[in-house]
């Protein structure tokens, strides 16, 4: 690769397989930057050969540009743009239809999935923050142990791909069957050979759901109220106590 007769890139030869993990490490200069814009065809090269996913990036049509996952170093006028703008621009990167609910059936399992599992959920977050009022103490709490059922749940790696023991865990908590239920709506019928139990368990879903909310109301519901007489309570003595205060500068 040359830029203006100075050769910034000479005698690269990758060959990375699939399945690979590969990192490219250099001083500022040494033509990281400029090798991935190539590969992924984001950058004209002027000489040599490329292939990635069997097709020369420079070449590489709206199917296979759907196929490559980016994440950029730093973008700089996104910032301005609105949400919708957002989603309406990085939806033309990828061809055909996106994840739809299919017909009124997927759409309305959508919504009481999406219902009940906001239901199990948004309670029991009421009950954390009722018992560390300290955001920061609650964010420390809590981080850990979602990441780690976000990571069990499906989304982020396949149900089956884990230990027996990791999924029979996972299957005690909401995000799992959240998961599970919002896959049975967006993705087409034959996924649901890739679940645990080959099928979309639609009626555990809501059982397990209904189960965690109700257990998170009945948590919620005297936490927060004691929490509320407990902030009455501080109110009310910082209330005498500046009374106190403005009567002995009065005497």
């Amino acid at each position: 690769m040359t830029y203006g007769g100075i050769d910034v890139l000479h005698g690269v030869d990758l060959d990375i397989h699939r399945g690979e993990i590969f990192a490219l490490l250099g001083p500022n200069g040494a033509g990281k930057t400029t090798t991935v814009e190539i590969l992924e065809g984001f950058r004209r090269r002027s000489a040599g050969e490329v292939s990635v996913l069997g097709a020369d990036p420079e070449r590489g049509d709206d199917a296979w540009r759907g196929r490559i996952g980016l994440v950029l170093q730093s973008w700089r006028d996104h910032r301005r743009w609105r949400v919708a703008e957002l989603l309406t621009h990085f939806a033309t990167y990828y061809p055909g239809p996106g994840p739809l609910p299919r017909g009124p059936g997927g759409w309305l399992t959508l919504l009481w999935v999406t219902t009940l599992g906001l239901l199990a959920v948004v309670p029991l977050g009421a009950a954390i923050g009722a018992v560390l009022p300290n955001p920061r103490e609650a964010l420390a709490l809590i981080m850990l142990p979602t990441m780690g059922l976000l990571i069990t749940s499906g989304t982020v790696l396949p149900v089956t791909s884990l230990p027996v023991p990791v999924q029979q865990v996972a299957a005690l908590f909401p995000l799992k069957w959240m998961a599970q239920g919002l896959r049975s709506a967006l993705l087409p019928d034959t996924a649901r050979t890739a679940e645990a139990a080959g099928s979309w368990e639609l009626p555990m879903v809501a059982l397990v759901l209904t189960a965690w909310t109700v257990l998170g109301f009945l948590l919620a519901v005297p936490l927060l109220r004691r929490a509320a007489r407990r902030e009455s309570g501080s109110r009310l003595s910082a209330r005498h106590r500046r009374a106190a205060r403005s009567g002995a500068l009065s005497a």
